[in-house]
């Protein structure tokens, strides 16, 4: 008889637990189908406010390219671009050509020294 006590205690507690993990696991399983959703819900509202803004952006982009070109910023951009341009190659000349004058005045520094030595230091 106290076997039998012992073994329905036993088993009424693991009816009890197997409910509980039963209802537990029900409850997570819930929880995650409504986590998924509402996460696929998120996940679609972002791309729908990333397509109005990557429209809106469009809009803007072409607006003020419009703009641009209505006051005449491209022609004047490439007019700068065009001065710079030569500006550029005028310093660039500049610059080569104090070069050359530094280098033939380190020549000149060089051969002057032996000019002004004896015939006897010359050689050496």
């Amino acid at each position: 008889m106290k076997q039998i006590i012992k073994i329905e205690i036993v088993m009424g507690i693991s009816n009890l637990f197997s409910s509980l993990f039963g209802k537990a696991k029900e409850t997570a399983t819930e929880a995650k189908e409504n986590l998924s959703e509402v996460a696929q819900q998120a996940l679609e509202k972002a791309n729908e406010a990333a397509e109005e803004l990557k429209e809106t952006v469009e809009e803007v982009a072409e607006k003020a390219t419009q703009k641009l070109d209505e006051m005449g910023v491209t022609e004047k951009v490439n007019d700068y671009v065009e001065i710079a341009k030569e500006k550029a190659s005028e310093a660039a000349g500049w610059v080569e050509e104090k070069a050359h004058q530094v280098k033939e005045s380190i020549d000149n520094s060089l051969e002057k020294p032996k000019e002004t030595l004896p015939e006897s230091e010359k050689e050496a």
